[in-house]
């Protein structure tokens, strides 16, 4: 067992999603882009040391041989793609579906452990961390209704928003079967246009979701040229 901030919680195994072949980044993988002179991938290996996960437990589901040698650097498992630069993220996800507790990152996103910490410390089978103070139009946005997942999606109006989804997601062993079946229909409807995203709004029509609220961090997700300007300023350390 870890602790933070003197709570028990379940350290779990944890899974990056770095799939994507950083067509806007000129064809620079998001997950191998430099901050404070240490790339994506290796600032996600340093926040899950903090959580108590080490390296060898660690999976990136990776598209581009980049990403797969800065894994094996960091000590972690590379796990192919069945669906390299994809639009949506759900292929990435089943190429590495997790066994039991997992903690999944988007691999372009920027964080600090509080954020995990925040979502282990829930009881639920499923959490997400949301930031209200953040809710832009091309933002993933969560629908809450209390405290639960009604829905992800970048169209919710300002009304129906209660802030971002944060690009991380905790499933718990017991969720994982019906988080399974959830993901094969997403697939089936949307193809390779089919996110994570979509997987776990669907599950939280059958079960619950728990949304997490963490307002006090920083993170921020890198798709753009400026976007790694605006981070590199928040993340210069």
């Amino acid at each position: 067992m870890t602790y933070c901030n003197k709570l028990q919680f379940l350290s779990p195994s944890s899974i990056v999603l770095a799939a994507g072949g950083g067509t806007r980044m000129g064809g620079t993988e998001k997950a191998c882009l430099k901050v404070g002179g240490r790339s994506l991938l290796e600032r996600h290996f340093e926040n899950f040391a903090v959580l108590g996960v080490t390296a060898d437990r660690v999976s990136v589901v990776y598209g581009t041989e980049g990403v797969r040698r800065e894994t094996e650097r960091l000590g972690g498992r590379p796990v192919k793609s069945l669906s390299p630069g994809a639009p949506g993220t759900l292929g990435s996800f089943t190429s590495c579906f997790p066994s039991g507790d997992s903690l999944v990152v988007h691999g372009d996103l920027l964080w600090e452990p509080s954020m995990a910490c925040a979502a282990m410390q829930c009881r639920g089978d499923a959490v997400i961390p949301v930031d209200p103070r953040s809710a832009d139009r091309e933002a993933m946005k969560a629908e809450v209704r209390g405290g639960m997942l009604v829905r992800l999606s970048k169209d919710l109006t300002p009304t129906e928003s209660s802030g971002e989804s944060m690009g991380m997601f905790l499933f718990r062993r017991d969720v994982l079967p019906d988080l399974l079946v959830c993901s094969q229909k997403s697939a089936a409807e949307l193809g390779d246009r089919a996110a994570l995203d979509d997987a776990v709004t669907l599950l939280a029509s059958v079960g619950e979701v728990v949304v997490v609220f963490v307002p006090g961090c920083r993170w921020d997700e890198v798709d753009t040229p400026d976007d790694l300007t605006r981070a590199s300023g928040i993340f210069n350390g």
